[in-house]
């Protein structure tokens, strides 16, 4: 024996009942629902504290000074140094002083040459695994340090550093012999070099020293065929634009 077959109606009426349970269930579930969000938001409240806690369980030693957080006692012992300047290692070649064994063996490898730190790409060897790390940046070209004031972009902290001197107008390296102001390292020591005399760059062709490397490589091609700047009035060479300048000067009766 079949079931009875529905009229339109009747088939309009029992989806409509259907439809009405739904809602009248999925309320009655949203009604007794509530309450448990809000004992599992409740909840959440002593399990967030104690993620906190946590936290601070596992950094348990702090740094009175400036509040920084450590894990292990030995830890807070070398931050402590930072505030107080002790440096009680000190390389027995050279006399430097550091923080801790770390920073001392790791210096130490400036005067036994070691390099245990490989590039993947170019097998260039570095001595610390962040030179390793800045030196990837050139081959991957990443420059994730950007000047916040005209958004030029670095691969190296040190060079943003050195660039953001550029806007600042800040110097903080200084001639001990005529007080005169640097803004990088490097350009104190060529510097210095005018008033010790020292000039470690050498012509291989006539043995002249000079100051600065870039000095030398001017100088070299004086010696090559290399000649670059040609005269309007002249098919005459010449290896850089000064001495054009002054050819075309005498030339014009400058």
């Amino acid at each position: 024996m079949g079931f009875p077959k529905l009229s339109q109606e009747g088939e309009q009426l029992g989806l409509k009942e259907e439809t009405d349970t739904f809602m009248v269930t999925a309320a009655e579930e949203g009604e007794h629902s509530q309450p448990d969000n809000d004992r599992l938001i409740t909840n959440n409240a002593p399990l967030a504290e104690s993620q906190d806690q946590g936290r601070s369980r596992s950094k348990p030693y702090s740094c009175k000074t400036c509040g920084k957080n450590f894990r292990r006692t030995c830890h807070l012992t070398i931050h402590m140094r930072t505030h107080t300047g002790e440096k009680p290692y000190s390389c027995e070649t050279c006399g430097k002083s550091f923080l801790s064994t770390d920073h001392l063996n790791i210096h130490m490898r400036s005067h036994t040459g070691e390099k245990p730190y490989p590039c993947q790409t170019c097998s260039k060897q570095f001595s610390t695994s962040s030179s390793l790390k800045e030196h990837a940046r050139l081959h991957t070209g990443e420059k994730p340090y950007s000047c916040q004031t005209c958004g030029k972009r670095f691969s190296r902290s040190s060079s943003l550093k050195q660039h953001a001197r550029l806007h600042s107008g800040e110097k903080p390296y200084s001639c001990q012999t005529c007080s005169k102001r640097f803004s990088r390292p490097s350009a104190l020591k060529h510097h210095v070099r005018l008033h010790s005399g020292e000039k470690p760059y050498s012509c291989k062709t006539c043995g002249k020293r000079f100051c600065h490397n870039n000095s030398l490589s001017f100088h070299i091609r004086s010696h090559t065929v290399e000649r670059s700047h040609v005269g309007n009035t002249s098919s005459k060479k010449f290896s850089n634009s000064t001495s054009l300048k002054k050819h075309t000067e005498i030339n014009s009766g400058k």
